[in-house]
């Protein structure tokens, strides 16, 4: 058996904006391997989330408040890029969930990240940037989506892998192979999936000048008592895509990178979460 070949996958549909692309773009945006700019951020933290925070240390007290916050800044942040009428939903629907309990609110925010939409790119993108410029409006949403995956979960016996599927330019590729026994990041929230078959059909169709490149991340639960990131089936709106959502800035030791493998030449990299 070629464990290569791609197995057709079945998807269920559940919402009406779901589509191949918008999907791929939020599994397979290329990240590059980074090494944190700012300050002296922990392995499972995002420096962007980290500034949010020193300057809103007593969040958890102020509920309401960090609500508005949430709505307001998606609502500015939407109307920038022309999402108007989207924007002033969403910071609609974020206000009408004011007096639910904390973890409500942030699981509804883990939907909003999982939906279709402008919410997700601009996110990563600012996350990716370090934008600090954008900490008060988006400072907030972004910490509570972290909260979600920080969450206490059940720990799991040996060895987690996830995996994902990424077209990858050339010069991309060299940084990871340059980058072998370093440990580096991805910056913003990372989409794998413990399905295999998942990060594999992102590779069915690989542009001109891109090499399909499959991640195979591993986590030894046995060396550390959290997984940097959590399975969000169960929130998402694709569950069938068995999605592991990684923390933003969660550090990764670079294995090893094999190159043409099997009939469609891919590149495989291996990673370690820390």
């Amino acid at each position: 058996m070629d464990p290569w070949r791609q197995r057709p996958l079945q998807r269920r549909v559940i919402d009406k904006d779901d589509t191949g692309l918008a999907r791929c773009n939020r599994f397979c945006f290329p990240d590059k391997p980074a090494t944190k700019a700012l300050g002296n951020s922990g392995i499972w933290m995002s420096p962007f989330v980290e500034k949010w925070i020193e300057k809103n240390p007593n969040y958890k007290y102020k509920e309401d408040q960090i609500l508005d916050q949430i709505a307001a800044g998606l609502e500015h942040e939407g109307c920038e890029v022309g999402e108007f009428v989207q924007a002033k939903m969403v910071g609609k629907l974020i206000r009408n969930r004011k007096g639910q309990a904390r973890d409500q609110i942030i699981e509804y925010c883990v939907r909003l990240y999982t939906k279709e939409s402008w919410i997700y790119p601009l996110i990563n993108k600012v996350l990716r940037e370090e934008d600090l410029s954008k900490v008060d409006t988006l400072g907030a949403f972004c910490c509570y989506i972290r909260s979600y995956l920080y969450e206490r979960q059940k720990k799991s016996r040996g060895e987690v892998i996830v995996y994902r599927g990424i077209n990858l330019e050339p010069k991309d590729i060299e940084l990871y192979k340059k980058s072998v026994g370093e440990v580096k990041s991805w910056l913003s929230f990372a989409s794998t999936s413990r399905n295999p078959e998942v990060a594999k059909s992102f590779l069915a169709n690989v542009p001109e000048g891109k090499v399909p490149t499959f991640f195979i991340i591993r986590f030894e639960s046995e060396f550390s008592q959290y997984f940097p990131g959590r399975d969000i089936s169960d929130v998402s709106r694709y569950p069938t895509e068995a999605e592991v959502l990684l923390h933003p800035g969660a550090d990764f030791r670079i294995k090893k990178v094999e190159e043409n493998v099997g009939p469609s030449k891919w590149t495989i990299i291996h990673l370690a979460l820390m």
